[in-house]
């Protein structure tokens, strides 16, 4: 009987180790599959790469700008000062350029001097150049003078801005480029004053040329009522001149 209890709590005490053993065995980790994917994205260098505005060429400028206009910008485009042909919307149909977004912006002028074999040592050089811009909500913009040359020459980025302002006798909103702490606002609005005084004296000239030419017409009209007048009032006498006249036959009467 003795024995049997014995044997009994080996066999416990067997089965209790057993237990403790598979207990304690620690799991391996499973491999970490390297070709799993989040939701199926594939992330490329190109998608990195900034947009472009404009075609790359080798005598094109190369420029960072931003939008920090407020709005999208739907069309851009460059007037050549010299030529005063327009490139016509540089981006492409559809395309947008976003509120904050950089992009690097290429243009080549029609006016650029061509490097060949006998100038070769010659600095490029080009005439000046004005920004145009449509905005989201359609107003349009342009800035003069855009100083492509200086972005590239200082290597810094160009902000196109809009604010409102306030001049003599101008007010409203204006576009302008902002660079290297540098700020083109002021030139922009005293070109848009300069473009209101030239519309206003336009126009009064315009209204004195109006009223002149009014003038004269009434001028001529009166002296042609008066010479109409005095044909008539001329015409008149004579016809009463005539007929005052008489003739006396030989019997005395008058016919």
């Amino acid at each position: 009987m003795k024995l049997q209890k014995i044997i009994a709590m080996s066999l416990t005490a067997s089965l209790l180790a057993g237990m403790c053993c598979g207990c304690s065995k620690t799991a391996e980790p499973e491999a970490a599959d390297s070709s799993v994917t989040v939701d199926e994205i594939t992330v490329t260098m190109e998608d990195l790469t900034p947009n472009t505005i404009g075609t790359e060429s080798e005598n094109a400028y190369q420029v960072t700008l931003k939008n920090s206009t407020g709005q999208d910008i739907k069309a851009i485009s460059v007037t050549d000062s010299e030529s005063e042909e327009s490139s016509g919307n540089l981006l492409e149909k559809g395309d947008l350029f976003l509120d904050g977004e950089e992009r690097i912006f290429y243009y080549e002028p029609s006016s650029a001097t061509e490097v060949t074999q006998e100038n070769a040592d010659e600095k490029m050089t080009y005439g000046g150049c004005d920004l145009n811009i449509i905005l989201a909500d359609k107003s349009k913009y342009t800035l003069h003078g855009f100083p492509f040359e200086e972005l590239v020459e200082l290597g810094v980025e160009g902000a196109i801005v809009v604010e409102e302002f306030e001049a003599e006798k101008i007010s409203g909103t204006v576009a302008f480029l902002s660079y290297d702490n540098i700020s083109m606002k002021d030139s922009e609005v005293a070109i848009l004053e300069t473009e209101e005084e030239e519309r206003i004296a336009a126009e009064e000239e315009a209204k004195k040329k109006a009223e002149e030419e009014a003038a004269a017409k009434a001028a001529a009209a009166a002296a042609a009522q008066k010479k109409a007048a005095s044909s008539s009032s001329s015409k008149k006498k004579k016809s009463s001149s005539q007929s005052s006249e008489s003739c006396i036959g030989d019997a005395g009467l008058t016919y």
